[in-house]
């Protein structure tokens, strides 16, 4: 994973991140609150398709309790 390696070789510091938004990509809450924790980010879980332009389908808020739907 990105945020192992990143405090692995020493770079968080270096790395001003804040928010990260993921999208296409298989993950869960255990690993969503590793990654908040290795780089000391909020994350957010988007949801579109290949076929489906900006915005995407859905994405979830600042309560994380689910994804909402974009009209």
């Amino acid at each position: 994973m990105l945020a192992e390696e990143v405090v692995k070789r020493g770079l968080k510091d270096k790395i001003h991140l804040r928010v990260e938004i993921f999208g296409s990509e298989r993950w869960g809450e255990k690993q969503r609150r590793t990654i908040e924790e290795y780089l000391g980010v909020e994350t957010f879980d988007i949801y579109g398709l290949t076929e489906i332009y900006e915005p995407g389908i859905a994405i979830d808020c600042k309560y994380h309790e689910g994804l909402h739907y974009f009209e």
